[in-house]
C-alpha cells in the first residue's frame, strides 16, 4: 500500500503541496483500516485456524482471498494514479454509479491499457510480489501453540490477534471509526488525497447518505443568510430571445486567457472575446461532466460525494431553463454526440422537463464517430446548427462537446493542421476552437442567429501541466462568454461567479419575473459573487480575492487568491471577523442546500 502511494505521488507530485515523510507514515493508518475490510474473510478464517484446524481445501480458499484481496487493492490504487488527474480525489463508491451509466467505460478499457501501458507493467510486478511473497511465508515454520492441548495459549493469541486487527480496522483507539473526513486533521486540504488509498475511500462510502443535514442557524435566521429563490423586479416585458448554451468538454480558463498560449490555442475565442461579456474569474462548481449538467441547467451543485445525477436525491422535484421557458412558449432541446445514456444525460434531460434529448443515436451519419466517444466536433456542431433552423423560435438549447476529452481524437483530414500543441490535449484544444469557428459561420447565415443569445462555458478543467491550473483554485477555473449579437458589448467582468449562476443570470438578463431556484445568484444583481466546491471531504466558498476552507466542523485554511494563487500560504487567524463571516456565509449556502435535497424542496413553488 505504501508503494502504491509512492507511485501515486510519483506521478501526480505537481498537484499536492510538498509531502514529507510524516503523510507516508499517517498514511498506514488509512492502509491497515482499508486492509482490514479487503481481508476480513481471510482474517477470521485465519482466527478459527488457530483453535481448529480448517480442511485442506478451506486452507487452499483463505489463501486465494488473501491474494485476491491485495490485488484488488493495488487495482483499485493504480487506477487513481491516473484517474485522480480527472477527479482530484480518490474513487468513491460512486465509481461503480458511473461505470454503469453507459457503455463508455467498457469501450474504453482497450485504449487505457494501451494509454497506461505502465500502470500495467506495474500491476503485473506487485502482482507477482504478492504472489511469491505470500507462498515464502505461507511455506515457513512458525512456531505456535498446539492446537489440540494448549488451549489457554491458542486463546490468548486469538483473542490479542483479535483486538489487534478490529483497532487496526477502526484505525486506532478513538471513539469513531477513522472515516474519510478524518485525513483532514492529519495534513493540508490539497494532500488530503496523497494520505487516503483509494479501497479505502471506496469502502467508507458504500450506502453513505450523500450528504447530511446541517443545522446552523434558525429557519427564520437562514432565510435571513441566504435564499435559494430569486425573484427579479421588472417593468418591462420579457424578451423573447433564443438562448444556446455550448459546454465545451474539459475546457480550462487557461486556453482563453490572454497569455500566449491562450492565444495561441484558441485565436476564434480571442476574438470573440473582443465582442462578448467575458467573465474571467468563472469556476465550476464540480470536476466531473455528469456533476455539470444539473449546475449549469437547474441551479444545483454537487456539494457531496455521489453526483447529484446518480444520488437517491435524482429523484427529487426539480426545475430548469425548460420548466421557466416553456410556459413562455420555448421549444427546449439538448445535444451531445456522445453514445446515448452516457453520464445519464438523457435521464437528467427528461426529468428536467425539456422537449427532446438528441445524442449519437439521433445523428445521421456514423461515419463521423471518433471511435471511442461519439462525433467528432466540428461535424456535430454543424448538425447541432442546422437542427436548430428546424424549430420554431423562440427556442432554448444546450450543446455538450466530447472531442477534448482523452484520448483525444481529431478526423483523420485534420492531422497536422494544429501545429501549436504541446501535447494531444492542446492539439485537441486548436480543434475544438476550430469546430467553434465553423459553427459560427454557419449559424451567422441562419434567420434565429440576431435573435440569439450564446453562453460558452466547460463542464470542469481537464489534466494540466501547468501548476496554476492543478490546485485547488485553478482547477475549477473555467471560461464564461455571453454573446448576442444583437447588441454591441464587450467587457471583461471580474466578479467571482460559477454555474450555478448561469440559469438566474439569464432569465433576469430575458427580463422573466417569475420566482426562480438555484443556489447560485444572477451576475447582473451585485459585483459581488462567490464560488462554492466540494472535495474531499472539504468546501471552500471564494469571494473577491479570498478563498476559505473548512470541513463545516473546523476552519482548515484561508488564502489570498490575488497574491497566492498556489494556495500556499495559509492566513488562518489573520483576520478574525472575515474568517467568522466566510464560514457564516459558507455554513448558511450548505444549510439550505441540505435541507433542499434532503426535504425534496429544489423547487420554487
Amino acid at each position: 500500500m505504501s508503494l502504491c502511494r509512492g507511485v501515486f505521488y510519483y506521478f501526480n507530485s505537481s498537484h499536492f503541496q510538498t509531502a514529507n515523510s510524516g503523510v507516508f507514515i499517517t498514511g498506514t493508518r488509512f492502509d491497515f483500516s482499508a486492509l482490514f475490510w479487503m481481508l476480513l474473510p481471510y482474517l477470521a478464517l485465519s482466527l478459527i485456524n488457530l483453535l481448529y484446524d480448517l480442511p485442506k481445501q478451506v486452507n487452499k480458499f483463505r489463501n486465494l482471498i488473501f491474494q485476491l484481496g491485495l490485488i484488488v487493492s493495488v487495482l483499485f490504487n493504480l487506477i487513481d494514479v491516473e484517474y485522480y488527474k480527472f477527479t482530484l480525489k480518490r474513487s468513491t463508491y460512486d465509481i461503480f454509479s458511473f461505470m454503469n451509466e453507459g457503455a463508455d467505460m467498457y469501450t474504453l478499457i482497450p485504449q487505457f491499457l494501451s494509454d497506461f501501458w505502465y500502470l500495467v507493467i506495474l500491476f503485473i510486478v506487485f502482482t507477482s510480489a504478492i504472489y511469491f511473497v505470500y507462498k515464502k511465508i505461507e511455506n515457513a515454520n512458525f512456531k505456535v501453540p498446539d492446537k489440540s492441548r494448549d488451549w489457554i495459549g491458542k486463546g490468548m493469541i486469538t483473542l490479542f490477534l483479535a483486538a489487534f486487527f478490529v483497532i487496526g480496522g477502526r484505525g486506532g483507539l478513538q471513539l469513531i471509526p477513522l472515516g474519510i473526513v478524518d485525513a483532514g486533521k492529519f495534513t493540508s486540504p490539497q494532500n488530503i488525497p496523497l494520505l487516503l488509498n483509494t479501497p479505502f475511500s471506496i469502502i467508507r462510502t458504500i450506502g453513505k447518505e450523500e450528504i447530511k443535514a446541517q443545522k446552523f442557524y434558525s429557519e427564520d435566521e437562514l432565510n435571513t443568510r441566504f435564499n435559494p429563490i430569486s425573484k427579479f423586479k421588472k417593468d418591462i416585458s420579457f424578451q423573447n430571445k433564443n438562448v444556446v448554451i455550448i459546454i465545451l468538454e474539459s475546457f480550462s480558463m487557461e486556453y482563453v486567457s490572454d497569455n500566449e498560449k491562450g492565444k495561441k490555442l484558441t485565436p476564434f475565442l480571442q476574438k470573440l472575446k473582443q465582442k462578448s461579456e467575458f467573465y474571467d474569474r468563472c469556476f465550476a462548481n464540480g470536476k466531473k461532466s455528469i456533476e455539470a449538467l444539473p449546475a449549469i441547467m437547474s441551479g444545483i451543485p454537487t456539494w457531496m460525494n455521489d453526483p447529484f445525477v446518480s444520488s437517491s436525491y435524482g429523484v427529487n422535484r426539480i426545475e430548469s431553463f425548460a420548466t421557466y421557458l416553456k410556459p413562455k412558449g420555448y421549444h427546449t432541446s439538448f445535444f451531445h454526440g456522445g453514445k446515448n445514456g452516457t453520464m445519464n444525460f438523457d435521464g437528467y434531460i427528461a426529468a428536467a422537463s425539456f422537449d427532446a434529448y438528441y445524442g449519437k443515436d439521433e445523428y445521421p451519419n456514423q461515419n463521423d464517430y471518433d471511435g471511442t466517444w461519439g462525433i467528432f466536433d466540428e461535424p456535430y456542431l454543424q448538425y447541432f446548427s442546422k437542427s436548430l433552423s428546424t424549430f420554431k423560435e423562440p427556442f432554448f438549447s444546450s450543446v455538450f462537446s466530447l472531442s477534448s476529452h482523452h484520448p483525444y481524437a481529431i478526423p483523420e483530414q485534420f492531422k497536422g493542421k494544429f501545429t501549436d500543441g504541446e501535447n494531444p490535449l492542446e492539439t485537441t484544444i486548436q480543434y475544438v476552437d476550430y469546430s467553434l469557428e465553423q459553427f459560427f459561420i454557419s449559424a451567422e447565415k441562419e434567420a434565429w442567429f440576431n435573435n440569439t443569445i450564446f453562453v460558452i462555458t466547460a463542464d470542469h478543467t481537464p489534466n494540466s501541466e501547468t501548476i496554476e491550473y492543478q490546485r485547488r483554485l485553478g482547477v475549477y477555473h473555467i471560461p464564461l462568454f455571453i454573446y448576442e449579437p444583437s447588441v454591441d458589448t464587450s467587457f471583461v467582468n471580474s466578479r467571482v461567479c460559477q454555474q450555478i449562476d448561469i440559469l438566474p443570470s439569464l432569465l433576469d438578463r430575458l427580463n422573466y419575473s417569475e420566482p426562480v431556484f438555484g443556489f447560485g445568484k444572477s451576475i447582473y444583481q451585485s459585483q459581488e459573487g462567490y464560488a462554492i466546491q466540494f472535495l474531499n471531504n472539504t468546501y471552500q466558498i471564494m469571494k473577491n480575492d479570498r478563498l476559505y476552507q473548512s470541513d463545516l466542523g473546523a476552519p482548515l485554511g484561508m488564502y489570498n487568491t490575488k497574491n497566492d494563487e498556489l494556495l500556499e500560504t495559509n492566513l488562518m487567524g489573520k483576520n478574525k471577523s472575515l474568517d467568522k463571516k466566510m464560514d457564516a456565509e459558507l455554513k448558511a449556502v450548505i444549510q439550505s442546500y441540505s435541507e433542499g435535497l434532503i426535504n425534496n424542496k429544489l423547487t420554487s413553488k
